[in-house]
């Protein structure tokens, strides 16, 4: 956008529709002025063709804005994905069509789905043979899918600050070949893996980290280093249009410092590409450094490595995450994926046995890399989806799955499966529709015990060192008239100061919703804050609520009898 636009331009256009996260695509401006247009009445539908990355979470958020404002559009029309070879260009496009959901009320959508697609023999011929099918349905959300409404989700407190991209270096002149890692101080070099490495073959790269040094410390320390950095880096980043990368040119572009102390008492992380069409959780040694295009999630414990690589997880990262590329592979998105997705409670001996399962797991494909160096992650998982299929197997399938033992990932794969399952109470026929359908549920339920005060840390020890790990629901109570889910708790974490003033009031129930995800009642609010509960603060928020909403910022609903409230 900057470049095609200028600086000025995108600075404007970003002040005038606040909105629209910085993130988006331009596109997703047309798509949000489109939707004001509705309800404007100056259009009665409209429809889009765009790059099928409308889909991905940052683009999305535009959509969902929309599908669940007060007035919401109806995507009556949707084809999530479909090849676009025009003018020379080879992209994957959605098509998405909009109108007020009130203007046909009780219609059905229409949801495409690519069936079949076959391209030209050579690559002179360009032509296309493409089959799609279409089915109805009541409602086609965000992501562009019908069924569940994985959406409305919300990121839960249990999970943050462990999962986080891994670093972007913005300098090429960061990495070094093996042969040249003597040329500077070993001090600062480590191993460098990206998405590549991790599922093909190791390029064996390493990365010169500066992290934490000023300019004149690492001179003075690693002049090599500085030297290195100073000819290969520096001329780089002195192009850069953002000024602290040009003036902290000697440090990557995004080191994750606020992210970097999770790693620092853990031998090992788990790790996954963010772009795969296999969606593979591995271990990496926490000397290792991992590229952006990595999600690393600062965990050593082999129970969550199994409760991600099951058909549960999977199921849910497909469903929450975007796609990307001609290939159209999944994206996982830390947002999204990981920090909404609910962990099951399971008992001690649910927990050993997903523990030794995880385990085997990532043994066996090490051990099998290791014997047979020319084996890849991608072709162990590509072996795994022709057996899972039932097709017939070439002599070349069978000569790899003589070194590759991708039967006996199989067979781990499916007891983790039947494991992570029972971990959370469920059939094991389940269908993956009812697994998102559960999987929403809970997510929801966890919501309502954080709001209580109730976090279930996956990693206590680091995430809350002064609250206790037990997951006993604290002592509650309750207002006089209230109902019980509106118990609030006799010590809230991170209580806020209540302020004096109303206008003030106003702007921290206001902040508190925009940060915080999930639906709100006033009883939940109110222990937020500092004080007692009294029914003059608590007429005080109804009242600001109402406030918010009339400025169309918040939407409410009740349930149970209670009004909930939650930021458009």
């Amino acid at each position: 956008m900057r470049e095609s636009l200028g600086d000025g331009c995108v600075q404007i256009l970003r002040a005038t529709y606040e909105q629209v996260p910085e993130t988006a695509d331009y596109v997703m401006y047309w798509w949000h002025r489109a939707a004001q247009s509705l309800r404007l009445q100056s259009v009665k539908r409209f429809g889009f063709i765009t790059t099928n990355s409308i889909r991905q979470v940052f683009q999305r958020k535009v959509i969902d804005l929309h599908v669940h404002h007060k007035l919401p559009v109806n995507i009556f029309f949707a084809m999530p994905d479909h090849p676009w070879t025009n003018e020379g260009a080879d992209v994957r496009i959605a098509m998405t069509g909009g109108e007020l959901r009130q203007s046909n009320p009780s219609s059905l959508c229409r949801l495409g789905q690519l069936l079949t697609e076959s391209k030209g023999d050579t690559p002179e011929d360009t032509s296309q043979e493409v089959h799609v099918g279409w089915t109805k349905a009541n409602k086609i959300f965000g992501n562009l899918q019908a069924g569940v409404d994985v959406s409305q989700a919300v990121s839960l407190r249990s999970n943050r600050d462990i999962c986080c991209p891994g670093m972007k270096l913005h300098g090429k002149g960061f990495c070094l070949k093996s042969t040249e890692i003597d040329k500077v101080e070993k001090e600062v070099v480590h191993p460098y893996v990206n998405g590549r490495d991790l599922l093909q073959k190791s390029r064996g790269v390493f990365v010169i980290d500066l992290f934490g040094l000023t300019e004149n410390q690492v001179q003075e320390k690693y002049p090599k280093a500085y030297q290195w950095i100073l000819d290969h880096v520096k001329p780089e980043r002195e192009q850069n249009n953002r000024k602290i990368y040009r003036d902290r040119w000697w440090l990557f572009g995004e080191p994750r410092a606020k992210f970097r102390p999770s790693l620092e008492t853990i031998n090992k992380y788990i790790a996954t590409v963010e772009t795969s069409k296999h969606r593979i959780f591995t271990f990496i040694d926490s000397e290792v450094t991992p590229d952006n295009r990595i999600v690393v999630i600062a965990k050593d414990d082999a129970y969550l490595l199994g409760i991600l690589s099951s058909r549960v997880h999977v199921q849910w990262s497909l469903a929450t995450g975007g796609r990307m590329g001609v290939g159209n592979d999944p994206i996982y998105s830390k947002t999204t994926c990981f920090d909404k997705f609910p962990i099951p409670s399971s008992s001690n001996s649910q927990q050993q046995r997903l523990y030794e399962l995880g385990d085997r797991l990532d043994a066996h494909r090490k051990q099998v890399q290791a014997a047979h160096p020319e084996i890849t992650i991608t072709g162990m998982y590509n072996l795994l989806e022709k057996l899972r299929a039932g097709e017939p197997f070439t002599n070349k399938d069978r000569e790899y799955n003589n070194k590759a033992l991708v039967s006996t990932l199989k067979q781990i794969h499916d007891e983790l499966d039947a494991a992570v399952l029972d971990a959370y109470g469920w059939p094991q026929d389940i269908t993956d529709e009812q697994i998102l359908e559960n999987l929403v549920t809970l997510n929801a339920e966890r919501a309502e015990e954080e709001r209580n005060g109730l976090v279930r840390w996956l990693r206590p020890e680091y995430q809350a060192p002064d609250q206790t790990p037990e997951e006993t629901r604290p002592q509650l109570t309750l207002l006089p008239g209230h109902k019980p889910q509106e118990a609030s708790i006799i010590q809230p974490v991170e209580q806020q100061k209540w302020p004096t003033k109303p206008k003030e009031q106003l702007a921290v129930i206001r902040d508190l919703l925009r940060t915080s995800s999930g639906k709100w009642s006033a009883q939940q609010i109110a222990v937020q804050f500092k004080g007692n509960t009294t029914q003059k603060k608590l007429d005080a928020i109804a009242e600001n609520l109402e406030r918010l909403e009339w400025f169309g910022l918040i939407i409410s609903d009740k349930r149970d009898g209670l009004t909930y409230w939650h930021y458009v």
